[in-house]
Formats: C-alpha cells, structure tokens, sequence
C-alpha cells in the first residue's frame, strides 16, 4: 500500500497510508446508502406536501431544488468537513492534496465535477484510474492533484513518538510550536544522558536558549523546564491532529 509523508506544522514527519481501494468502496457504499434514504424521503414528503403524483408536472422546479443537494453531497461535506464525507469519516479516510495540505475549494470542485465520468460507467473508469496510480488517484484526483489517505487514530501518534503524555496534560508553553524537531531531538538527546554534571551543564545550557528562543520565563529546574517542552510540543501536536478527526 502506498504512504505519503507529510511534514506537519510542527516539523514533525508523519506517514499516511493511502486509502485502500476497499475503504474507498465501502465509504462509497455508506454515502450512497444515506443518499438513497434522503432520496426516498424528501420524494415522500414532497408528494405528501404537493398531493400526490398528479401534481408533479407543476412542482418539477420543486423537485429539482429538493434534489441539488443530493447532487452536490460530496463536493459540499468534503468541502466544509475537512476532505470528508459521513462515508469516510466512518472509514477514516479524508481526501488530501498530495503534499498532506488541505485541498483548496477549486481541488474539491474540479474532483467532483469529474466523479461524472464515472457515473455511466458505475465506477469502473475510478476502479482503473485508481489501479493503474501508485498513489491511489481516481480521474478527479489526478486533475486536482489530491488522494485520499487512511487516517490514524490520535494515540497511535503517541505511541510512536515516544512520550508519556498525562491524560489531563495543560500545555505549560504554548509558543512550542515555534520550534522545530530538530530542537526536540537535541533536548531529547540531552535528557537521555546519564546523571551527573555533564547532563546538568548541557542541560542548563540548552535551557537557556529555548527559553530565549521562545521568549519566556521558568522557575523550573532545567531538565524539569526541557520535560515539560517536550511534552506540550507533543501536545501541540496531537492536539491538532485529533481536532483534524473531527
């Protein structure tokens, strides 16, 4: 399966898998299943409201009206719910620029207007497309330059990063986020080394300029003060990705 590596705001590598060809059906299934429903119903109320089918010549403006949401369903949830549908938010997949950045109105507009290829061929023209990609690119996606990528749940990220995180973890400094991985793994490497006066000079040292570095203030011990920079840098970071989830 293929995997993109997208570089978050916090200078953090992390890699996606690219959505599987089965996530892609069956969150095609979840939506066209919901759009049934909706279909039926607002067909239902509608002859209900206007008296029955003898009435539908005069109210096809009507139906039209009622109907464009239905068509426009996946360019207007991907657009306003972060690349995802209900279909995918259940699936856990989003749609992505291939850089990991979110697609710009014009990306989800252009990918949707090209979902009509697919259409008289129920699929297949995507099924294809998405086969012959090596990064899991139906028609409308090669266009706008977007995939869709199997997200992974929040605490995976903390596993792999390493860090006890206290559930009820406050972010002490929340200018963190101006520093880079490259600060983490020094003050990492520094915090791993054995006790003794080397690691309280280093330690002091490093203190120092991320304090300068950030613009702020501690009282705390040095290796205290670099725990706890570590710590909401990883907070920061995790914070942001569980609010992209939802």
């Amino acid at each position: 399966m293929s995997r993109i590596k997208i570089e978050t705001e916090q200078n953090i590598e992390v890699e996606y898998r690219v959505a599987s060809i089965g996530d892609r059906i069956l969150a095609w299934l979840i939506d066209f299943i919901i759009l049934a429903l909706y279909i039926v119903l607002i067909t239902y109320v509608l002859i209900q409201f206007f008296g029955g089918w003898d009435y539908i010549d005069d109210v096809n403006v009507f139906f039209i009206i009622a109907y464009i949401p239905a068509l426009l369903y996946h360019f207007l949830f991907e657009l306003f719910f972060q690349g995802r549908t209900p279909g995918k938010f259940i699936m856990k997949t989003k749609v992505a620029m291939l850089d990991g950045s979110r697609p710009s109105v014009a990306a989800y507009l252009l990918r949707w207007l090209l979902r009509l290829i697919d259409m008289p061929f129920y699929g297949s023209v995507a099924v294809v497309s998405y086969l012959f990609s090596n990064k899991g690119q139906r028609v409308g996606d090669r266009a706008a330059g977007t995939t869709v990528l199997k997200l992974k749940p929040a605490e995976d990220y903390e596993k792999k990063l390493s860090v006890n995180l206290p559930q009820d973890h406050v972010i002490q400094f929340p200018s963190v986020h101006q520093l880079k991985d490259e600060h983490i793994r020094i003050i990492k490497e520094v915090l791993a080394l054995p006790y003794g006066a080397k690691r309280n000079y280093l330690a002091a040292n490093v203190s120092d300029k991320i304090k300068n570095f950030l613009q702020v203030e501690s009282e705390l011990p040095a290796t205290q003060f670099l725990n706890a920079v570590v710590q909401d840098y990883y907070a920061t970071f995790l914070a942001e990705e569980e609010s992209g989830l939802n």
